[in-house]
């Protein structure tokens, strides 16, 4: 008797967070040590599981977000991923979509650095491509959830405003809410709301020049220590950070022929503060 075939799960790669840190002491001297590294599970259901329970536990402490109490596999392929449970709603859906803008390229060698516009316009055909999934089917309430498995595709605090703000401009009617969930290193996660808000921290001009800029992300592996000295009580070190290829140098030049200048908002890309509402878990922590 032939012993029955267990059916394969359904794959799809990931990619990694990764942090680093320099660490000093008087006695090793300061080195370059990764902090850790997250990667979801490349078995689809287990890492959209995953991420699903990140966004549960985030929920149940961040006040802008009601509570999901429970969530579970959706039972079949036609429909949403998980069927959950709202405080003061009740039963709802939740779809996980992931930002990874691959053209021909895998996580490992896609680039560090793209243009920022191009990056926003994909989170919104993403959004779009499940509007017009569900915008007339039954699955109401249903909650979008956003989510970014590598760090090359990890938007800092002002790129996710424009995010908010970009996809606020969309009419939706598919969803009861839309959020973005990032990971850190360890695998903690924070989560902001992308729809509905009707705030609109940016004009129409910083919204021109921010999709203009690029959206870099250095490989902190490949950073060098160049020298090192204590001086009594203090430390100096200095480091040399090696830029992706395709890095737009232009601004970097600038700052160069005045080097004495600071800095101010705007020299650097990103350089607008924006008003993001966000929610990160914590271990033990209660509501707030």
């Amino acid at each position: 008797m032939k012993k029955a075939r267990t059916k394969k799960q359904p794959r799809k790669p990931t990619g990694r967070i990764t942090q680093s840190s320099l660490h000093i002491s008087k006695i090793d001297g300061v080195e370059l040590r990764q902090l850790g590294e997250f990667k979801l599970p490349e078995e689809k259901n287990l890492a959209e599981t995953v991420v699903m329970e990140k966004f549960v536990q985030v929920s149940r402490q961040a006040p802008f977000i009601q509570a999901v109490n429970s969530c579970s596999k959706f039972p079949t392929d036609h429909g949403p991923d998980f069927s959950i449970v709202v405080e003061n709603i009740g039963d709802a859906f939740a779809e996980l979509v992931e930002i990874a803008p691959l053209k021909y390229e895998n996580y490992e060698n896609a680039s560090r650095v793209r243009n920022l516009g191009e990056y926003v316009d994909h989170v919104i055909n993403e959004v779009l491509k499940k509007e017009a999934k569900y915008k007339n089917r039954d699955f109401v309430p249903l909650y979008l959830i956003i989510y970014v498995s590598d760090d090359k595709f990890l938007p800092d605090p002002h790129q996710t405003c424009l995010i908010m703000q970009s996809v606020n401009l969309l009419k939706l009617t598919a969803f009861n809410e839309i959020y973005l969930i990032l990971f850190a290193y360890d695998g903690n996660a924070t989560v902001a709301k992308i729809w509905p808000d009707p705030r609109r921290p940016l004009n129409l001009q910083q919204i021109a020049e921010m999709r203009d800029q690029q959206m870099i992300r250095v490989d902190q592996s490949k950073i060098v220590i160049m020298s090192e000295a204590w001086h009594g009580n203090e430390f100096d070190v200095t480091t040399r950070i090696y830029f992706p290829k395709g890095t737009d140098m232009t601004k970097f030049a600038e700052l160069a022929k005045t080097p004495d200048r600071a800095l101010k908002p705007g020299d650097l890309p990103s350089g607008i503060v924006p008003d993001v509402r966000l929610g990160r878990f914590k271990k033990d922590q209660g509501k707030s």
